[in-house]
């Protein structure tokens, strides 16, 4: 049986301002996906990357309150010293690119979450690769027409 593995990465680095709505609304996203995925027959796992233990935590509370332990894998990103102040000055970047827009100021690239995009999606791959060694991208539609972070099966044709 085909094992479906559903992913998404976040980079935000705290939970400051609309950034916990979003995030709880990607994993509202993610267990529903998987849970109408297992409902349909299909084996399937989530897994949601973010940050700092201080998100992981709080995901962990949604999951309860939402009573659905078991579908998501929360992981924590450990960026290498380099990446992790990388991602705090693009950070602080986006913030001066927003501030400069609401000014009516050139933005100039400064609200870019490229490198942070980046970093937390090959950190997610890196991590569920650890846990479903026999992984491999899909190459089939994705689940619900969602842009998964990460999109896999774990049968050796990868669909």
């Amino acid at each position: 049986m085909t094992r479906t593995i559903l992913g998404m990465a976040k980079s935000s680095l705290d939970l400051r301002g609309a950034k916990a709505q979003r995030l709880e609304l990607d994993l509202l996203r993610l267990v529903h996906a998987v849970e109408k995925l297992r409902a349909s027959g299909e084996d399937a796992q989530g897994y949601l990357l973010v940050m700092t233990p201080t998100q992981a935590e709080r995901v962990q509370v949604w999951l309860s309150k939402y009573e659905a332990d078991g579908t998501v894998v929360v992981l924590v990103a450990e960026p290498e010293a380099g990446d992790l102040e990388a991602l705090r000055l693009e950070k602080a970047g986006n913030v001066e690119g927003m501030l400069a827009a609401i000014m009516g100021q050139e933005v100039a690239g400064r609200s870019s979450g490229a490198l942070g995009q980046r970093l937390a999606e090959e950190l997610l791959q890196h991590l569920i690769l650890e846990r479903e060694p026999a992984a491999r991208r899909a190459d089939r539609r994705p689940p619900f027409g969602i842009q998964w972070d990460y999109f896999g099966v774990t049968d050796a044709t990868a669909e």
